[in-house]
């Protein structure tokens, strides 16, 4: 299994747009299941929600994760996305975000 690792760094807790054009790989056509872990929260939480190729809004998937937990959108039940939005809660600093990303077998 190849695995891709992204980290994105969010400055003063500002939300996290990862789609396309700040990843090297295409989420819709390469890689389609998705591991999420976040770190420097200072005691606050992060939501991830998505964006369904050509959808207009983000659905909300998890939301109240600390950094101790994992939230994962992968498996057959898994939705196919375009993008995805990580927002901040009662962070202290600048949260990062660290996504692994490897193709979806069938």
């Amino acid at each position: 299994m190849n695995v891709r690792t992204y980290e994105f760094e969010s400055v003063g807790g500002a939300d996290l747009s990862i789609q396309d054009s700040n990843i090297d790989r295409s989420f819709v056509s390469d890689e389609r299941n998705i591991q999420i872990t976040a770190e420097n929260l200072g005691g606050g939480t992060y939501t991830v929600l998505y964006r369904v190729p050509r959808g207009s809004v983000f659905i909300e998937h998890v939301s109240g994760a600390t950094s101790s937990d994992c939230v994962v959108l992968a498996g057959k039940g898994a939705p196919i996305i375009e993008a995805l939005k990580i927002t901040f809660q009662n962070t202290v600093g600048n949260p990062k975000i660290i996504l692994n990303a490897w193709v979806r077998g069938i």
